[in-house]
């Protein structure tokens, strides 16, 4: 998944633990992550503390395949993520937020997914069951909510009937329309700045043909670029000789790149 912030600057050690959007989509789609693999591997017999999951509800076919196992995953996860938190000051309120918007995508995303059986495929008989959905569409929900991320101060502690006392967000109230929260704006990552570990984007490899993040536009922060003549090597006229090895030829050759100022 790309976007401008890491084209712009690669996350460091110390991203997960500040307050910026960034975070806060790091801290969801890791939460998602553990939820849905946890869920799949129940379902799939790899785990011998779970099995399939539960659905409620009544439908038109009878529920005969095994579900994925969300609810346990969920578990798991807050076990494994949540239990890093001190819950002690806004930042650790907002990462169990995130950790559980996350877990609540794939929990209430789950796919009904059927399996014919019958002659000649006439599906006389169907095998349905829940299955947690394709992790893709999870990433790209919880993009579109970091593109839309807000800020707690606003969303949470504005609210009177919220206070900054209890630092413990409360799971029912989180749903999967939530939206990601921040404590603070995120930096540019443009210019260099030691104390957060970010080395700008001056000197960079940009692309001058791309409207994406990798883009000179993007990449260099509206600063221009500059155009370089490069002497590059690569291996050429490879062959395989028996057995078994390959060999290759130095080859060389000139192109031009594209550098932020």
């Amino acid at each position: 998944m790309t976007n401008e912030y890491w084209a712009r600057s690669p996350p460091t050690r110390d991203t997960p633990a500040t307050g910026y959007s960034e975070s806060a989509f790091g801290h969801a789609i890791t939460a998602a992550g553990v939820t849905h693999s946890v869920a799949r591997a129940c379902a799939a017999g790899r785990l011998h503390n779970c099995s399939c999951g539960m659905v409620r509800g009544k439908r038109a076919w009878k529920w005969s395949g095994c579900h994925d196992n969300t609810r346990f995953g969920a578990r798991y996860s807050r076990h494994f993520l949540d239990v890093r938190e001190r819950a002690k000051d806004m930042i650790s309120f907002t990462h169990l937020y995130n950790n559980e918007v996350g877990r609540k995508l794939v929990r209430r995303n789950r796919e009904v997914r059927c399996k014919c059986h019958g002659m000649s495929g006439s599906c006389e008989v169907r095998t349905c069951w829940k299955a947690a959905p394709d992790f893709r569409r999870v990433g790209d929900m919880l993009k579109e909510k970091y593109w839309k991320a807000k800020s707690a101060a606003s969303e949470v502690f504005g609210n009177s009937a919220n206070t900054a006392s209890m630092y413990r967000p409360v799971r029912r109230e989180i749903s999967p329309d939530s939206p990601l929260l921040y404590v603070e704006r995120s930096p540019t990552f443009c210019e260099v700045d030691g104390r957060l570990d970010v080395a700008g984007t001056e000197g960079r490899h940009c692309n001058r043909n791309s409207t994406g993040p990798d883009s000179c536009d993007s990449l260099c922060c509206g600063r221009g670029y500059d155009q370089q003549r490069q002497k590059v090597s690569r291996k050429c006229h490879c062959r395989f000789k028996w057995c078994c090895h390959v060999t290759c030829q130095d080859c060389s050759e000139e192109k031009w790149i594209s550098v932020c100022k």
